[in-house]
């Protein structure tokens, strides 16, 4: 959220077009023993976001019953965002950004355009995205995603390396 408030800023953006998501957190920051930052707290602290997608006692959308998040459980995770994606309140907003990490984001890319997230694993990297990177994937009318424009790009083309 701080590493996109000063665009959003700089774009007067607010809570009518920006969306908090209790799901789009990193990989492995939180398990039994942390379930994240209060939505509570993040509408405190960052009031140009709308939250959607806590869980209902306020918590990030850990649903995991492992002291860190495990593989499975993330894959679970991206599932259930992209679902949202396609849901009713982000598909008529026709353009989405979505600010999120390395690790996750290649899951996403993964469960988007290759249909799977079954050959997800943490470090194994197969869409990698630079420092502060941009990755545009287009969402045909049937589903089915493709990479665009990239900062992104499969972990085995030359492009990909530096």
């Amino acid at each position: 959220l701080l590493t996109i408030r000063p665009t959003l800023r700089r774009l007067a953006l607010g809570p009518e077009q920006c969306i908090c998501h209790g799901g789009a957190f990193e990989y492995g920051c939180v398990g039994s023993n942390f379930y994240g930052t209060h939505c509570s707290e993040v509408c405190r602290d960052f009031p140009e976001f709308r939250p959607t997608g806590f869980a209902a006692d306020g918590s990030w959308d850990y649903a995991g019953i492992a002291q860190k998040e495990t593989e499975d459980e993330c894959r679970a995770r991206g599932e259930r965002l992209v679902s949202w994606l396609f849901s009713p309140e982000v598909s008529c907003a026709g353009t989405v950004v979505l600010v999120t990490h390395q690790t996750f984001g290649d899951l996403l890319c993964q469960l988007l355009v290759d249909g799977s997230g079954s050959d997800w694993a943490y470090g194994e990297v197969q869409y990698r995205m630079k420092n502060v990177s941009t990755t545009e994937v287009f969402i045909h009318p049937d589903g089915k995603a493709r990479l665009v424009e990239t900062g992104c790009v499969p972990a085995g083309c030359p492009s990909a390396r530096g």
